[in-house]
Formats: structure tokens, C-alpha cells, sequence
């Protein structure tokens, strides 16, 4: 009898307080932000760690609620109250083998009002807490996915964003520098290290903790191990950002500057031309050193969110690649100019159908303000393509779409993984999913319309959008949420810091801008970079079969053009431009100038006519001839659009020039070079030394106040 009441009494004790695993809980603190209470603590180190419960309560010693019924897998949790009424109260316990751990000891946290400005900084320490908190624990790298992930599997390019967002960290406080370098040197060290590199490029996924990679393709069942050469030049982009950045002289900055450059100049850029086999125009996306493999012949690639590849080729010190590759491959006409309207916006480059994240990747540290190509201003072009974006989105109507719910990118969907876009092409389409990183990536080109996107997307969708890793991926109104299809995914993840940041400072921009290799980079292709550059243009509307007298009419509108654009028009149809500006040739030579237009076009150099190509016609190319003297000569182009199909390129040929498109870096709205104009309106007068004044404050590099003085005497 005594042995039966014994036995009683111990499930008794059992059934009260249940045998807890021995971890406890440590580091843990509680922080408010607006609306929501975020939870920090130090990851359980144990192999077999099953995961975490969050316990809530109103009061210290109140009745406590477990907010989760999985188990929570990473060290940080968001808990979107959607008030800022009162303080709450928090305790974590590990899951052990099955086995639930001690309680944490209790911390509490008040959500509170933030202005824009604080939930900005609130946002981008929530997204940085994936590539700092979430990162692997064995080589620091970005993992790829969240809910749905192998727990090895690391991604380069997400890695790349997550080295400039690292970067952000530290200047917001969110980690030391001390903290930041040592974590950006063992990532840079496991790559160099560890990891596995073809012709010096990484592939796309690698083994966080082995170094193998992990194949992102297979042929019939074979996994291919091949490089990848996009994702390689999104990590180049970061390290070399990192390289300006740790600038300090100690062991740490001084390896991680080191290491840098070593992997930057051991990249095969030139190889990847695939020159013995192709007119090694283009660059190829990727390469197996296995011969049953070799080149992926349906990647070799132009457009899209590439130009930071050809960018990087074009810049490498030790495997360049010709400059003439920027425009015969990545820029290749056929398939990249645009300059239709849609919505009352000009879209210079890439299609109508464009995923916005191909106005991010390439533009996270190359910062397109103020210089342009051939093609146009890439600010402008991308802010455009934002405002298509939203645009399309509150004329469809879709449940979820509207003024402040846009953003069609490549994301995560209800299905899968996939492309998003207005319209439908063979590349995306839209299927009603809304990817928060669309907006929010956008904000240096579109901050009112992207800040209110975010505001919409936090205040009103945060119960389920967002999670503990700040926004989840996307959403979509015709099928239930669900952060296991949502997820995070890091090259989503990526673009949000760094983008925010570039808004508000240009901190990522600066930096990366101030590499050594990217200006002369810049002046071998041609791009346009001095304030000065580009063209005047008087744009007309009217009924014409011949170019009109434009010196009898009244422009619609007059400014600035980057080159010869007939994007700056404001209808498809009946519609004039008059361009002046000044050429400025590299040497004395007879030069030939081409007009090819739909409709008629005229070229006048130093006012004489050159090339007559007036008339109603279809695309017709004319040619004239002129003997000049180096340096800038005036130069004229009239041109008008009937109906239909509407076209202008303007090109020459010269001694030591094969003919081309006339580079815009040699069209100047100015007879002479002024030092000083910093605003480009042809005089030094107070607006310069406004912008003068607001650069040193900026810590922007201008030319010495002497030279401007000198300009204002003359």
C-alpha cells in the first residue's frame, strides 16, 4: 500500500511542475517601436535546440499567454501589438530534444508613436537583423531563405546586399564597427578560403558551413557545379563598398582591404567573354569547368539588372573587358531601348513589363544620379518605372492594389517563386502579388510615393505582413497569408537598407562611388558625368509633312535633354523638337554624320546644313560630310513626327572613329568649359556657390573654390 501511494504521489509533482531542460535564456531585452515590441537574445547554442516560446502578459506577475504554437527558430521576435496604449511584459523558454527550457527572467518594453524619420531607422534595424542575427553561424554569410530553408544553404548576391547593409548597421547604431568588421572579414575570408571559385567567380548557393556549393541546376538529374556571374559582381559590389568603407588602420580593416582587392583582381570578367567560341561581345552567366557541362548556352545576357556586371568587367584593373562590350552587349539596342509613355511617364530603357527589382540590384551602390548614358539618365529612368508601377497597379483594381499597395517585383507567391510586372511576358507577368521591397527599394527615386507605400504596408497590413525580420516577402489578397509561402528571402531583404539609406544620406552611393576604378570606368564607355553635358531642346506640337519654321513658333515646353531623346515628348503624334548644343570633337578630321529618323530630321553643325533627312518617310538613314577643326562647333538637330512609329539617332564617323552613336559625354549645352558651373547653366554665379557650399557640408568632392572664383571674375 505504502508503494502504490508513493508512485502516486510522484505524477502528482510531475503533472505540476514538469522536468524542464537546464538552458536558460540569456542576453534577453525588450525594445518598443511604434506599434510593436521587439524581443532580443542570445541564440541557444545547442545541437539540438529545437526552438523558442514567447510568453506575454500585461502585468509583471500577470497570467502570461504563449504567442506561438511552432516553435520560434531564430533569436529575435517582432510582436505587433498595432497600438502604443501600454507596456507589456516578455519571457522566452528554449525547446529542447522535445522538451520545453527555464523561463527567461522578464523584461518589459512601451510601443510608442514614431515620426517618419524614427520608423524609418526602425525598418531598416528589423531588415538588418536577417544578414546579422539570421546570418550563418559558421561563415556569416546570408542565408537564403527563412521558413522554407535548408539551414546550410548561403546565397552570394544576397550576401553582397547584406555586406552594405552591415555597413548601414554601424552608422545607425545598430552595431559597433568593431562588431561589423569583424563579421564583414570572416565572410570575405570563407570566400576566399573556403569557397569554391570558377575563373574567379562564385556560384550561386554554397554550403555555410562545408564551403561546397549546392547546385542551383540540374540536367537530367546531374547537378551542374557551375559559377555564377551575376551573383558574383552583387558580392564584388558590396566587398568593394566595404573596401572604402573600413578605411582604419588595424589588422582587421587593413585584411578586409586586402582581401578585397586580391578577390575583385581574381576575377576572369575577360573569360567570361567566352571570346573563342562567340563574337565576345556579351558576357556569359555561367560556367562549369565539368566538359559535360560547360557554357549555359541560354544565359549569355544584356539588359535587365546586369548593367553592375558589365560595370565591374569594364573596371577591373587586371581582367578587363572592352568598354565597346557596355553598348554592343549589355546595351544592345534591339532589346533594350524603350522610349514609349505609359501613364504619362517615360520609360527610356528595358520593357513595360520590367519586375522593379531590376532598378535596384545594379543601383545599390552605383548611384545613377546626375551622369547618363547613351540611352538616359538611370535616376530618371528607374524613378519612371516606379511610377508605371504604381500607376498599373490603381488602374487594374486588384484587391490590394491602390495609391500606397504597389510594387511588382520577383518574389515570393502563393505558388512559388516567380517574376511579377505589369502586363505579361515571357519573363513575368502579374499575378495580384504585392512585394513590400518593390516600394520601399524605390524610395530614392520615388520618396513621397514609396513612404506611404511603407506607411500602408506597416500601419495597416503589419498584423500578418510583418514578422520578426521586419516586412515579410510579399502578399498576395486572393489567397490567405501564410508566412510559410511569404517567407523572406534575401535578395529581397537586400535591396530594403541599403536603398532607404541611399535616400537619406547616399551613404552606400558615396561609397562605392569613390573606388578608384569606377571613374575611369565611366570615361571609357562614354557616360556623361559633368554638369554641363547634354542639350538644350524646344519641344512643339503641331500638323507638319515638312520640319516647320521653328523660329516662327511657340515651344510647348523648353529644358535640358541628355541627348537627342524623343522621350521628352508629351504625345506619340504630331510633335517637333528643336536640340542645340555643342559638340566637342577629339581632333581635326573630315567627319560624317548620320540621321536615321521617322519622320524628317535636319543636322546643322556651326549652322550650316549637314545632313538633310526632311520628309514624311519610314526609318531612312542620311549621311553629309564636313571638314572640322578639334574642338566644340555648335550643333543643331530639328526633327518632327506625323503619326505611327517615331525615331531619331544621330551618329559619326571621323578619323580614329568607326561610326556611332554620337557619345553624350561629348555633347555639351555650353560654348566653353566654365570651372565652377557646378548647376551647368553655362555661368558661375550664386546657385554655384550654393551648391559649392552645400557639398562641403555634404562631404561632396568639388573642384577648389580658386577655380570657381576665377570663372565669376571672367
Amino acid at each position: 500500500m505504502r508503494y502504490f501511494l508513493f508512485i502516486i504521489s510522484i505524477a502528482v509533482v510531475n503533472l505540476i511542475a514538469p522536468v524542464y531542460a537546464q538552458t536558460i535564456i540569456t542576453g534577453l531585452y525588450a525594445e518598443g517601436h511604434d506599434c510593436r515590441i521587439d524581443l532580443v537574445w542570445q541564440p541557444v547554442d545547442d545541437p539540438d535546440l529545437d526552438g523558442y516560446y514567447i510568453y506575454r502578459s500585461r502585468y509583471e506577475n500577470g497570467n502570461y499567454i504563449k504567442l506561438n504554437v511552432d516553435e520560434h527558430t531564430v533569436a529575435v521576435y517582432s510582436d505587433f501589438i498595432g497600438d502604443n496604449v501600454r507596456p507589456y511584459w516578455y519571457y522566452i523558454t528554449p525547446k529542447i530534444n522535445g522538451v520545453e527550457g527555464e523561463p527567461s527572467v522578464k523584461v518589459t518594453a512601451t510601443p510608442y508613436a514614431m515620426t517618419d524619420d524614427q520608423l524609418l531607422t526602425s525598418i531598416q534595424k528589423a531588415t538588418f537583423r536577417y544578414f546579422w542575427d539570421f546570418a550563418h553561424p559558421d561563415c556569416g554569410m546570408a542565408r537564403e531563405r527563412f521558413a522554407t530553408y535548408d539551414r546550410h544553404k548561403v546565397t552570394t548576391g544576397g550576401t553582397g546586399m547584406g555586406l552594405m547593409t552591415i555597413i548601414v548597421g554601424v552608422e545607425r547604431g545598430f552595431v559597433t564597427r568593431t562588431q561589423a568588421a569583424q563579421r564583414v572579414l570572416q565572410i570575405i575570408s570563407f570566400l576566399q578560403d573556403d569557397a569554391p571559385r570558377y575563373k574567379g567567380a562564385w556560384p550561386h548557393w554554397i554550403n555555410g558551413s562545408t564551403g561546397e556549393i549546392i547546385p542551383a541546376d540540374y540536367v537530367e538529374g546531374v547537378p551542374v557545379i557551375a559559377s555564377d556571374l551575376i551573383e558574383t559582381a552583387d558580392m564584388i559590389q558590396g566587398m568593394l563598398v566595404c573596401r572604402q568603407y573600413f578605411d582604419y588602420d588595424n589588422p582587421v580593416e587593413n585584411e578586409i582591404r586586402s582581401r578585397v582587392t586580391q578577390l575583385y583582381n581574381e576575377v576572369e570578367w575577360d573569360w567570361y567573354r567566352r571570346e573563342n567560341e562567340t563574337d565576345g561581345k556579351r558576357l556569359w552567366w555561367s560556367w562549369s569547368p565539368d566538359p559535360n557541362f560547360g557554357w549555359n548556352e541560354s544565359f549569355s545576357f544584356g539588359g535587365a539588372e546586369t548593367m553592375n556586371v558589365y560595370l565591374l568587367a569594364i573596371a577591373s584593373p587586371t581582367h578587363p573587358i572592352s568598354a565597346s562590350c557596355y553598348y554592343d552587349g549589355f546595351g544592345f539596342e534591339g532589346g533594350y531601348k524603350n522610349g514609349n509613355r505609359y501613364y504619362g511617364y517615360t520609360q527610356w530603357v528595358s520593357p513595360f513589363e520590367t519586375p522593379m527589382f531590376w532598378t535596384h540590384y545594379s543601383f545599390l551602390g552605383f548611384d545613377p544620379r546626375k551622369k547618363w548614358d547613351n540611352y538616359c539618365n538611370y535616376f530618371e529612368n528607374s524613378r519612371n518605372i516606379a511610377l508605371i508601377d504604381r500607376a498599373y497597379c490603381i488602374a487594374k483594381g486588384y484587391e490590394g492594389y491602390g495609391p500606397d499597395s504597389w510594387g511588382l517585383t520577383s518574389s515570393n507567391n502563393p505558388w512559388g517563386y516567380g517574376a511579377h510586372a505589369p502586363g505579361k511576358a515571357a519573363w513575368a507577368e502579374d499575378n495580384n502579388t504585392v512585394a513590400p521591397t518593390a516600394a520601399i527599394s524605390s524610395m530614392p527615386y520615388t520618396p513621397t510615393e514609396s513612404i506611404s507605400a511603407m506607411e500602408n504596408f506597416y500601419y495597416n497590413y503589419g498584423s500578418f505582413l510583418w514578422g520578426p525580420l521586419g516586412f515579410y516577402d510579399a502578399f498576395n489578397f486572393d489567397v490567405p497569408f501564410d508566412p510559410q509561402w511569404s517567407d523572406y528571402l534575401a535578395i529581397d531583404q537586400g535591396t530594403i537598407v541599403p536603398m532607404i539609406e541611399n535616400y537619406r544620406t547616399g551613404l552606400i552611393w558615396n561609397l562605392f562611388m569613390s573606388n578608384p576604378e569606377i571613374a575611369p570606368m565611366l570615361e571609357s564607355i562614354g557616360w556623361a558625368t559633368r554638369a554641363d553635358n547634354g542639350l538644350n531642346y524646344e519641344y512643339y506640337e503641331g500638323t507638319w509633312t515638312l520640319l516647320p519654321d521653328f523660329d516662327s513658333l511657340t515651344p510647348v515646353s523648353i529644358g535640358k535633354a541628355n541627348n537627342f531623346d524623343l522621350g521628352l515628348r508629351q504625345r506619340d503624334d504630331y510633335f517637333a523638337f528643336r536640340f542645340k548644343g555643342y559638340l566637342d570633337l577629339p581632333r581635326t578630321s573630315i567627319y560624317t554624320f548620320y540621321i536615321a529618323s521617322d519622320d524628317g530630321s535636319q543636322l546643322f553643325i556651326d549652322d550650316v546644313l549637314v545632313v538633310d533627312n526632311d520628309g514624311l518617310h519610314d526609318t531612312l538613314k542620311i549621311s553629309g560630310n564636313k571638314n572640322l577643326t578639334k574642338g566644340r562647333h555648335s550643333v543643331t538637330v530639328t526633327y518632327f513626327n506625323h503619326t505611327g512609329d517615331r525615331d531619331l539617332i544621330v551618329s559619326y564617323s571621323g578619323s580614329g572613329i568607326t561610326e556611332t552613336q554620337i557619345p553624350v559625354n561629348n555633347l555639351f549645352r555650353c560654348s566653353q568649359n566654365l570651372p565652377g558651373d557646378f548647376s551647368g547653366d553655362c555661368a558661375v554665379d550664386i546657385d554655384d556657390l550654393n551648391i559649392l557650399v552645400d557639398g562641403w557640408l555634404c562631404d561632396y568632392a568639388f573642384p577648389d573654390l580658386a577655380a570657381l572664383a576665377s570663372s565669376w571674375n571672367n
